[in-house]
């Protein structure tokens, strides 16, 4: 007989579940979650806003540049 003997550990005198489980409905009360599809859109949609941040930002930027730029050509004009 090939039998392997394990260290006695507390996992074996736990309970262990026996027979069919239960089907009835729990009385918890369960936590209202967004259907997938909706939660999607939401995802989706702040994807679309961050990347309309971005691109905002973007565009902020360059335009302080191009004020900065013009200013700097306005200001040597005047000095010639």
């Amino acid at each position: 007989m090939d039998v392997e003997i394990q260290a006695p550990s507390v996992a074996g005198l736990r309970d262990k579940p026996r027979g069919r489980r239960s089907t009835a409905v729990s009385k918890r009360k369960k936590r209202a979650t967004l259907s997938s599809t909706k939660e999607e859109q939401y995802k989706q949609t702040i994807l679309e806003l961050k990347h309309e941040l971005y691109e905002t930002r973007m565009d902020r930027d360059i335009l302080k540049t191009l004020a900065t730029i013009t200013a700097r050509d306005q200001e040597r004009k005047q000095t010639k």
